[in-house]
């Protein structure tokens, strides 16, 4: 009998490893390999549930900004003016582990598009400033000539 497996949850594992190796590394040094390490998977596996490097890490991003937005969204109910200003800064500050892995990882996009003007094309077709551009949408750059791997 086949095993049962819970795809959103392997997915989520996945994109949670690689979140952390590449606060970890940096995004240079983050390898679909160690990714697979980290989330105790062989490199194989992420080929079943992603279409390669950067697939998985703009779905790290996507899910740290989901993560902060919903974050943010308890931490300023009900708040306004300079007391919303104050939460939102505090909670930006780097001072639990989690927040210092998504700062990490949020530095390291920041530092590609700095140097990428096709990452900065990708990351400026997103709606909102938490979003990022689906895989799809990169995917897409990538056939006009403008995305290249990381």
């Amino acid at each position: 009998m086949p095993k049962i497996v819970n795809h959103d949850t392997r997915r989520a594992e996945i994109v949670a490893a690689a979140a952390q190796v590449v606060a970890r590394v940096g995004l240079e040094a983050t390898t679909v390999r160690a990714i697979a390490a980290e989330a105790g998977y062989s490199s194989g596996v992420l080929d079943h549930y992603f279409h390669g490097k950067d697939d998985i890490l703009l779905q790290a991003l996507q899910a740290s900004h989901r993560g902060i937005h919903e974050r943010l969204r308890v931490q300023l109910r009900g708040r306004r003016g300079l007391d919303a200003l104050r939460a939102m800064l505090l909670d930006n500050l780097p001072v639990d582990p989690q927040r210092l892995s998504e700062a990490r990882l949020e530095i390291q996009f920041w530092a590609r598009s700095l140097a990428d003007p096709c990452w900065r094309r990708c990351r400026s077709v997103s709606r909102a400033p938490s979003e990022v551009p689906s895989s799809a949408t990169c995917m897409r750059l990538s056939l006009t000539g403008c995305w290249r791997p990381l």
